[in-house]
């Protein structure tokens, strides 16, 4: 077959398109000289190839498997055998018959464990608010809420996105005494008896299960769908790095999940198959409909449409069927009502239905069907109940939560035949060939033209979907918890585990910043020596723990209440100080603000800046960051050398208690080609400058503006969406450029890791930093970085390794900007940078709590200081201390 498919292109070769001409080249010099690389090569093109039908890749797995031999593969270098191994797991995909190895699991021998668990749950789904409304969010959302509700037997840790704090509206939705929050990082699992994976397939670079560091404690996963390996010509093209995760990620669910739970028996058998899972080890558990969709007598009609319509719900990928549904609907028009209309819900909004109406040539139906895009739960619940009937016929779906939605508001509903849906519809609605154009039109015509087909309907809907409820969905996980888990907990029962409580200023997680960054990087650090820090809510509950930790000595109201509250407790305080070098750089931040305002408004000629600003520094300077009587602190950690130094000269008598910890650097997660295009294309920016930090005077923002004022280079400020100083951040955003500037909020993880490996350069010309964080990730990621040495990013990285600028000189922010952008940095840099480890964080912090807990347990009881009042130190122009 390979054989006449390259005969046939050579013969049309001036036709052939990019990859068929590259497969033709791969093809030719395998058969002059077979060899390991050659057939690789072969087998790359091929699985680069779309269009193909299954025999086609099936013979391409046939011809490796006619060269491979023991004495071929001893021959292979580890590189070649892994390339060797992801081929075949591709071509295996698009032939449609991959199947997972799962490991032998002797579940028999496995006791019943009784009692109370600690139970690990993944909510990285969760990470994004957008997300929560629809699909896995959903399902994450309701299930775990009852978990906590109906297993309060057990405690529950919930796993978060590493460097996305949850947001109050996760901490609302799972606000229970059982559940903590934890990020899920290298040492989480320490103390978990069972973990339960909520997402087993992200399709996202950097996303990899295998990677997840779940490695103490059993596994069990809620499986969702198999939609890229059932459609692999429509999902497993493009990118071969997401191929080969999503491949990855099904092939660890499969040998590191003792039980999973797909949620409708068509994924059940899928499990048996795609898994390889004996029938045992699959639960399915279905889904549920939440009340809220019952109640249609409180739905607000105020937005009540005039017109009949039909209605879909859902995404706007190709299984989905959209255009389909669109071609059906416009036979249908011919009989329908004149005044009949379709109505999506969800990713088809406005804009990509114009788009999709037009790529179908069906442009004469603009205002009959209508994009919504993504509607409220109270809009969707009147959409429901207000229709005609909702139209789901979807090529393929694990469960089909909309049109248990639509029933269970008395919506009639016209279902694919195919996949869960039927059984999630089953006889309660119009069943159809989601293939057939006809069938969806002729179930279209006649929900329209028959009253009473549409209540009958619409009755049984509403009974049918009132026994899918999400109290059984969490009984039948919470049933197989015991059968799984496997204590780890004799060590709690020999050492009661240690608690610190980590307090910070009381907007540190509304308006998240480098010092909530910090809190969580020791959360995770501290877990990895079996420690638990926890971010208390009440003064209860920080006196409660063994140690109390402060984060920020500069903020006065902050320090003197923890001073009090250690003191009264006996408990040990030990204090992150972030010890900013005020004299030498706030009055100067603050009068540099003054001038680029004056600037800005008219009040300084432009030409006059630069000479202006280098006249700041020579007046009076403040204080030091914080005066406080600080006997009270048991330890004192810096991020760096220097910043112990300027402690050792503003406390002296402390000198003794200063410890060195530096921050950890998280390297920013890998970004392919296509992700890095993609993001561009977003921004509208083939190549930019990159700033992260919130815009305030300490950042200096201004003066890389005015810097790069007549440059045509692009920057982009990633804000955070928060400024501490508004005026401030207004003037930076007003400040005229030749080039384009552009404003970012505060973005998921893997958003910022391709912003990040996407920039030219970083470029933060602060006045200050301890130590600058996003320097060194930057750093870390190897991008070239811009910065001043006012501050301890020399303590982290050597003098090379950065382009040093005077946050007070503009020519010499320009300067370090135009190096930067011409020199590559040296792949020993991001070593430097990724040195700073969350294993070395964990060895320093456990270190200073084992001394603390050694101290007081000595002592018996703290020595009897009274905490003294604090002086507000001074801080001209309502200045904001941060890392």
């Amino acid at each position: 077959m390979l054989q006449e498919k390259a005969a046939q292109l050579a013969q049309q070769r001036s036709r052939c398109g990019a990859g068929e001409r590259r497969w033709l080249r791969c093809y030719e010099l395998a058969e002059q000289e077979t060899n390991p690389a050659a057939e690789i090569a072969l087998a790359q093109a091929a699985s680069l190839l779309t269009g193909m039908d299954s025999e086609w890749y099936a013979a391409s797995r046939d011809r490796i498997a006619s060269w491979v031999s023991p004495n071929a593969l001893a021959n292979l270098t580890s590189e070649l055998e892994l390339d060797l191994v992801r081929v075949n797991k591709r071509l295996a995909a698009y032939a449609g018959s991959f199947r997972a190895a799962p490991a032998a699991q002797d579940l028999s021998a496995r006791r019943t464990t009784s009692g109370k668990l600690r139970v690990g749950v993944d909510i990285r789904p969760l990470a994004i608010p957008s997300t929560r409304k629809r699909g896995i969010g959903r399902y994450v959302i309701a299930t775990v809420s009852r978990l906590l509700r109906l297993g309060s037997m057990h405690d529950f840790v919930l796993l978060a996105e590493p460097g996305i704090a949850p947001d109050e509206e996760l901490y609302r939705e799972f606000a229970s005494p059982n559940a903590s929050f934890r990020a899920m990082g290298a040492g989480c699992d320490v103390d978990l008896d069972v973990f339960l994976l909520t997402d087993p397939s992200p399709m996202l670079a950097g996303r990899r299960t295998a990677a997840l560091p779940i490695v103490r404690c059993p596994w069990i996963s809620i499986i969702y769908d198999f939609i890229p390996l059932e459609f692999p010509d429509l999902y497993l093209r493009g990118s071969l790095q997401l191929v080969d995760e999503y491949l990855e990620n099904i092939e660890t669910v499969a040998a590191r999940c003792e039980r999973v739970f797909p949620i409708s028996n068509y994924v059940g058998i899928q499990c048996t198959n795609y898994l390889d899972l004996p029938a045992e080890r699959v639960t399915p558990i279905f889904g549920g409909v939440d009340n809220f969709f019952f109640d249609v007598a409180a739905a607000d009609q105020s937005g009540q449409r005039s017109a009949p319509y039909f209605l879909y719900v859902g995404g706007a990928d190709a299984r989905k069927n959209v255009p389909r549904l669109i071609d059906a609907f416009a036979h249908a028009t011919r009989q329908l009502p004149a005044d009949t209309q379709l109505l999506f819900v969800g990713e088809m909004n406005d804009v990509k239905t114009r788009d999709t109406l037009n790529a179908l040539g069906a442009n004469f139906l603009a205002d009959r069907v209508i994009g919504l895009g993504s509607r409220s739960d109270e809009e969707l619940r009147a959409l429901y109940a207000n229709a005609l009937a909702t139209v789901f016929v979807s090529l393929s779906e694990g469960l089909g939560l909309p049109a248990l939605e639509a029933m269970a508001a008395g919506c009639p509903v016209i279902s694919s035949n195919t996949s869960a849906l039927g059984e999630t519809v089953g006889d309660v609605g119009l069943l159809v060939n989601p293939n057939s154009t006809e069938e969806i039109s002729a179930a279209m015509l006649r929900m329209s033209c028959d009253m009473s087909l549409r209540e009958s309907l619409s009755r049984r809907g509403v009974a049918h979907a009132r026994g899918w409820t999400w109290d059984d969905v969490a009984n039948k996980i919470l049933a197989e918890l015991p059968k799984h888990a496997v204590r780890l907990s004799a060590r709690r029962r020999t050492s009661r585990k240690l608690r610190v409580a980590m307090i910070n200023r009381a907007n540190v997680w509304d308006a998240q910043g480098g010092d909530t960054r910090v809190m969580l990087q020791m959360q995770r650090a501290a877990q990895m020596s079996d420690i638990e820090v926890f971010f208390p809510e009440t003064d209860e509950q920080t006196v409660a723990a063994d140690i109390i930790h402060v984060v920020n000595m500069t903020l006065p109201r902050l320090m003197q209440h923890a001073l009090t509250l250690a003191e009264q407790s006996g408990k040990p305080l030990v204090v992150t100080t972030l010890f900013e070098d005020w004299p030498r750089y706030l009055n100067a931040s603050h009068e540099a603000f003054a001038v680029y305002h004056a600037c800005r408004a008219g009040r300084l000629p432009r030409e006059e800046l630069q000479t202006v600003l280098s006249r700041i520094g020579r007046g009076a300077v403040a204080p030091q960051a914080a005066q406080h009587d600080v006997r009270g602190v048991a330890r004192f950690l810096a991020c760096s050398a220097s910043e112990a130094a300027r402690l050792a000269e503003a406390f002296p008598a402390s000198a003794d208690r200063i410890r060195v910890v530096p921050f950890e650097v998280e390297a920013p997660l890998a970004a392919e080609d296509k992700t890095l295009a993609s993001l561009r294309g977003a921004l509208g920016l083939e190549e930019y400058i990159l700033c992260i930090g919130r815009l305030e005077t300490r950042k200096n923002q201004l003066a890389l503006q005015a810097a790069l004022e007549h440059d045509d280079i692009a920057i982009v400020y990633a804000a955070g969406g928060y400024s501490p100083q508004p005026e401030y951040a207004n003037t930076v955003k007003a400040w005229p450029r030749r080039g384009v500037t552009k404003t970012l909020d505060r973005m998921p993880w893997h958003l910022m890791s391709a912003l990040i490996r996407g920039a030219a350069a970083h470029a933060l010309p602060s006045f200050y930093e301890l130590p600058g964080l996003v320097h060194l990730e930057c750093a870390a990621a190897g991008v070239p970085i811009v910065a001043a040495d006012w501050g301890a990013l020399p303590d982290y990285l050597p003098a090379e390794a950065f382009h040093v600028c005077d946050p007070l000189d503009l020519d010499s922010i320009r300067v370090a900007v135009s190096d930067a952008m011409s020199n590559t940095p040296s792949p020993a840099i991001a070593e430097s940078a990724a040195a700073f480890s969350s294993e070395r964080l964990a060895d320093r912090l456990q270190t200073v709590y084992d001394e603390v807990m050694n101290e007081f347990n000595n002592t018996g009881k703290r020595d009897q200081r009274a905490a003294r009042a604090l002086k507000s130190p001074f801080v001209p122009g309502g200045t904001y201390a941060a890392v």
